[in-house]
């Protein structure tokens, strides 16, 4: 009989002695593996275990437009707007992200992602907009705003 394995999201990098030799994980990497030999490296704070979803297929808003409930490689849940409708009935506290808004996430730190989704879960899913007048990280003329109430 085989042990059931659970998947695991890399919180901080380590390394480990395989037959092949050693191997390095950095943070973001799933790992699919039997809860005995993940126990040290999640009491250790290097791994986090990802909880499935009930159900993780598309599901429809109730007023038009669906609704995909996608993990984030940090283990966060958001999910994937088809369209406003359908971002604006995400569940309360849920941050949504349509495409536009992910095209603008793009190339972000991840430090800038885990704020725009701190941003949508607070303030229930502002749109994120294309802001002309400042210049990112890589010297673009661009920045991205959220249409927050205050």
């Amino acid at each position: 009989m085989t042990a059931t394995k659970a998947r695991y999201c890399v919180t901080e990098s380590f390394t480990v002695a395989t037959a092949t030799g050693a191997r390095t994980f950095t943070p973001g990497a799933v790992l699919s593996l039997v809860p005995e030999k993940a126990a040290p490296f999640l009491q250790a704070g290097k791994l986090q275990e990802v909880v499935p979803e009930q159900d993780a297929r598309p599901q429809p808003a109730p007023d038009g437009g669906l609704l995909i409930p996608y993990r984030t490689a940090t283990g966060r849940l958001i999910y994937l707007a088809e369209n406003a409708t359908a971002a604006a009935q995400t569940p309360a506290g849920g941050a949504a992200f349509q495409l536009e808004e992910l095209n603008l996430l793009r190339g972000a730190t991840p430090e800038t992602v885990t704020l725009a989704i701190n941003v949508k879960e607070v303030f229930h899913n502002p749109t994120l907009q294309e802001e002309g007048n400042t210049t990112n990280q890589r010297g673009n003329n661009r920045g991205v705003y959220a249409d927050t109430p205050c």
